[in-house]
């Protein structure tokens, strides 16, 4: 299964508790799922969203959606509860750290 596809089980996880959330569009189960599917994709690889591939849709539309989400704290009602411990594999955290060399400041010396 390729790194941007979710698992069944952490899907199925996330849908239920994506039905559980009012006021957001949850008809299409495949739709929605493509959309988070991306987010983890950008996520994961850190590309910009320009450069999202086509079959997650318009890039465009896709960041309005997650800019919308996070606006409304859609994020972090999702993972309030926590990520199932199944699925550690998925967490993401970051720690980017770059040390500036000494002559990368530009001073004499």
């Amino acid at each position: 299964m390729p790194r941007h596809r979710l698992r069944d089980a952490v899907w199925a996880s996330l849908h239920a508790k994506l039905v559980a959330i009012p006021g957001i569009w949850k008809k299409d189960a495949e739709r929605l799922r493509r959309f988070v599917e991306a987010v983890v994709f950008v996520l994961r690889t850190g590309v910009a969203w320009e450069d999202l591939p086509e079959r997650f849709g318009k890039p465009n539309s896709v960041y309005r959606r997650f800019r919308r989400w996070s606006q409304q704290g859609i994020w972090d009602e999702l993972f309030l509860e926590g990520i199932p411990t199944d699925a550690l594999e998925t967490v993401m955290l970051d720690s980017t750290a770059c040390k500036g060399q000494r002559y990368a400041r530009g001073a004499q010396g």
